[in-house]
């Protein structure tokens, strides 16, 4: 994919000229690698819907390996030169293709949005996978309730989203904000320990990356890049998440627009 691309950034005889560089040049140079993968992936999914047409997953599956090997490859990068949490934020936010608040529509047509799509493919063949495996009954039981533990987390964090102004107010503004925020952060840890479990099986994870929960730094102490690329992973999960789980979002949704027109939101 995109051959062109990424030939224009090697030397004729095949070498990157920023591996001769030090690692966190590289790591920058493949955290950019990533964001243009994204970017051209969006105005793929972009052409095919103004033709009516949808991406095939063969063709899905082979932008998700681009995205993710320039994503692993950055992120190796980078722990090569064992950084602090704020310098691994800076590299990593060269990755960020669509920042700041209001741009779901941009973050609906991510490779790892776009995923949520397979979820139920995926999680059906992890679950076999598992149930495949010669462990104990034991170990596959708390293996498959990991998928469990995700989508209850999931449920709790779209319950929060889709929650009226008066149940807030009930719930207290900041206890709310606290809570929902929470439980975004839990089902962004779930969705990484079945991404983990899904590839220490030998299957295809459920999103192309793991993703940061913005409270392995304080709200206060977070750097600006820190914030950004919290701020974009929260962002994609949810994304992610109203594709996998559209009826429960589309319910949800529904259920607020009710009360609100009857004026019990």
């Amino acid at each position: 994919m995109n051959n062109e691309r990424v030939n224009q950034n090697e030397t004729g005889d095949g070498v990157n000229p920023w591996d001769l560089l030090n690692p966190e040049n590289d790591a920058i140079f493949h955290a950019k690698e990533a964001h243009d993968a994204q970017i051209f992936f969006g105005k793929r999914i972009q052409k095919l819907a103004e033709s009516g047409a949808k991406m095939t997953q063969k063709e899905f599956e082979k932008w998700e390996d681009e995205y993710a090997g320039e994503y692993t490859k950055a992120e190796s990068k980078i722990y090569e030169t064992n950084p602090s949490y704020d310098k691994y934020c800076e590299v990593m936010s060269s990755a960020v293709a669509y920042p700041g608040g209001g741009r779901e529509k941009d973050l609906h047509n991510t490779v790892e949005a776009q995923a949520g799509n397979y979820y139920f493919d995926r999680k059906d063949a992890l679950a076999e996978a598992i149930n495949g495996s010669d462990k104990s009954d034991d170990e596959k039981k708390a293996e498959l309730a990991k998928i469990d533990d995700f989508i209850s987390a999931v449920y709790e964090h779209i319950d929060y989203k889709y929650m009226g102004r008066d149940e807030q107010l009930d719930f207290g503004p900041e206890r709310y904000d606290t809570a929902r925020t929470k439980a975004h952060n839990q089902a962004i840890r779930c969705l990484n320990d079945i991404n983990d479990l899904a590839r220490a099986y030998g299957t295809r994870p459920f999103t192309p990356r793991n993703f940061n929960p913005s409270d392995v730094v304080s709200r206060g102490s977070q750097t600006r890049d820190e914030a950004l690329v919290f701020r974009y992973d929260r962002d994609i999960v949810e994304e992610y998440y109203a594709i996998a789980f559209a009826d429960k979002e589309q319910r949800a949704k529904a259920r607020l627009e009710r009360n609100l027109r009857y004026g019990i939101a």
